[in-house]
Parts: structure tokens; sequence; C-alpha cells
């Protein structure tokens, strides 16, 4: 699981309760639940393949033609009969990554298997919040009007069962109860609400793009950034920042042995070139994860990180060093991206296309990130746009 930012622009909208009530007909075609997708291929890779076989030859009870190919291999396929190889792993296919033996597909002139799909390619969340954790995300011009959804009776009744100590409040009750006639919208903040003493007084997660003061939300950024490395500055005085997450990763696994860009396969192709037997894939990846364990543990006994842990200034998913601008300008580029920043989320909906600066994935891990090519492409997205616009804020969960 894991929570993200995207950027909803909502055009020709008269009113807000007009953008308000669109949001979730624009978000609709990216629910991971959506239920009326055209199957589409989706292929496996070689080891992905392997592991089909091997789980269906290892549990011939789940050979039944529901779970899993009709008969055990053994039954089904006789010494040389390519045939009947091929159709036997395709239902193992099929069963294996489509959940059902008859979706399983098999492409003779690139010998591939697969199955038939009908999980949203599109898929970007599965449920969603206007605001959530990120609420209050935009800082309003003056004389703009707002008014705070209500927040859910279900969500109450959470709290009441599991209290989380004194000093939680709901930001969106310190506002008038948005009745449709005002101009900006505070959506629901995270589960058990805010810190007490938050102010939400001109902080929304839906409105115009001229209604939001840009520049106040980069300074005010930039204060905050400047507060935040004194802090940093203050807990980690004396100390070299050390390794990095990934020299630290990437010498473990040769103080192992073991490439760390090698997949399976390629080890394997290693192996068989000098005449060895490779190890199984679940071994593999068991010393694979031993490796990576023994890395985590190297990087946090580091005495910079564990100074920022115990301050709780390392952050959360990013990576350490880059977030505190080490190797590239300290407190002036902290300062200077954090006001750049203001403003940014991790993707941009805008009329049905999905820009994102990656992937994201479970347990907040990104993939193909773009990193400052991103912060382009979301200012030229989103200058573009003219002021009448609507912008929303969602928190989306994947």
């Amino acid at each position: 699981m894991s929570h993200s930012t995207v950027t909803v622009v909502l055009r020709n909208c008269a009113t807000t309760e007009e953008a308000l009530s669109d949001l979730a007909q624009v978000l609709e075609p990216f629910d991971e639940n959506k239920e009326d997708v055209e199957p589409y291929p989706e292929w496996l890779d070689a080891e992905q393949v392997q592991r089909a076989q091997e789980f269906y030859r290892e549990h011939p009870e789940y050979c039944d033609g529901e779970q899993g190919p009709p008969k055990p291999f053994d039954e089904y396929v006789t010494e040389g009969n390519l045939e009947a190889w091929n159709e036997w792993t395709k239902q193992a296919a099929g069963a294996y990554g489509g959940n059902s033996p008859q979706h399983g597909i098999y492409d003779a002139e690139q010998d591939r298997f697969g199955y038939l799909c009908t999980y949203n390619p599109r898929s970007r969340w599965d449920w969603w919040e206007l605001g959530g954790r990120w609420h209050g995300f935009y800082q309003l011009k003056p004389q703009v009007s707002l008014g705070g959804v209500p927040v859910p009776e279900w969500r109450k009744r959470l709290e009441d069962r599991h209290p989380v100590g004194d000093g939680r409040v709901h930001g969106e009750e310190q506002l008038p109860t948005y009745d449709g006639s005002q101009d900006a919208v505070l959506g629901n903040g995270g589960t058990f609400g805010d810190d007490e003493g938050v102010n939400f007084e001109a902080r929304a997660d839906l409105a115009r793009k001229g209604q939001i003061d840009w520049e106040a939300m980069r300074a005010m950024a930039g204060v905050n950034a400047d507060a935040a490395y004194d802090a940093y500055e203050k807990a980690t005085v004396g100390l070299e920042p050390g390794e990095s997450w990934q020299e630290v990763y990437r010498r473990v696994h040769f103080d192992h042995g073991v490439d760390p860009d090698e997949t399976y396969d390629g080890y394997a192709m290693v192996c068989a070139g000098e005449g060895l037997e490779p190890i199984d894939t679940e071994a593999w990846h068991d010393k694979r994860r031993e490796i990576v364990n023994e890395a985590r543990r190297q990087f946090h006994e580091q005495p910079w990180i564990k100074a920022l842990r115990e301050a709780n200034l390392d952050p959360f998913m990013d990576d350490t060093h880059e977030y505190w601008c080490v190797n590239s300008g300290g407190r002036e580029e902290f300062v200077r991206s954090a006001r750049y920043n203001a403003g940014l989320t991790h993707a941009v909906l805008l009329d049905d296309e999905w820009y994102e600066n990656g992937r994201m994935g479970w347990f907040g891990i990104v993939s193909d990130e773009k990193g400052a090519t991103w912060e382009r492409e979301f200012a030229r997205l989103i200058d573009q746009l003219p002021d009448e616009v609507f912008l929303a804020v969602v928190d989306v969960h994947i």
C-alpha cells in the first residue's frame, strides 16, 4: 500500500460545486477495481514461467482444471511431446498469473507464455480522498471564500473505538461547512485528524488556479525549509554523512560476490557458461534478501544516519543524502528546492492523461523516477493552464 498526491485538473466547470461533483468522474478511468476491462495479453518472463511450472509440478493436488492444469504434469506430458508440454505450460501460466488455466495463452512465433488479463492497465488508485494526508495543500489569496467538507461518520466511529490520544482535531471543522456557495474547498484530513493548533484558514484542496497564492506557498516552504535545516545541522554537528544507501547496497552485494544488477536468469547463464549448477530460484532470492538486510543494517548503523533517525529527520522514503542536498549545495539548495517544489505533486491528471514522476508501487517505492525532469514537466503542465480552471489535490491509495 502507498499514498501519493495527484493534481487533478478540472476544466469547463462553471462553479466550485460542479468541479467537486466532476472529480469522481475524472478519476474513474484509473480505478484499480474497474470491471469493464477488455481482456488483453499479459506476458510472463522466463523466471515467472519457471515458477508457474515448478509450482504445479510440486503441487499436483491443484491440477484439477480449476486451480491449475487439468492433470498433473507427468500424466499430461509424455517424453518428447512438445505440443503437450506447451499446452500444459500455457494452462499453468493462466492459472498462476490469471487465476484460471483457461486464461493461459501461448505465442508460438515468439515462444512466450502469458494470460488474458482484465486488470485495469491504467490503474493508479483503489481509493482516494480530496486532500487526505495532504489536506490544506493550497494557500489561497485574500478574500477567497472557503468551506470544509464534513467529517464522515464512519471516521468518527473509528476514532471512538481506537483513540490516538489527546490533542487531535479535524482541521476541516475549523471552517464553515461547505454548502456549494464558497469559492474553494478544504477536504478531509487523514484518519485520526490533525495536530492541535494547526491553522487551516485560507488553506484549500480544491480551488481555481488563479485563486491560489503560489508565491505565498513558496515563501512559506522556504521559511519551513530553513528552520528544518537548522534542526538538521544541530542533530548532525561533527558527523560526516558517510555512504549513501546506493553505495552501501552495491558494496555489500559485491562483498558477497553478487552483482547487484544481476537477475536470476543472468546468474544461471553465467553458471552454465562456467559448467556450474546454479542454486534454485528460491535459494537465490533468499540469498539476495540476506544481502539486502545486511546492507540495511550497515546503512542504519552509520552515526550520521543514527543521529537523523533519533531527531526524526530521516526521510521515510527519500534518499537521505539527496533529501538533505549533501552533495549539491547544502542549505542553499535545500531551501531553493523547497521553494521551487511548493505545490508539486507526484502526478498530474490532465485531459484524461496521467502524468507522473514515476510508477508508484507498494510502500512508497517509485520505479522509473524522473527527479528534476519531473519538476520541469510539472511546471510546464500547470503553467500553461488558464487561471479559471480548477485544481484539486487528491490523496490516492494503491
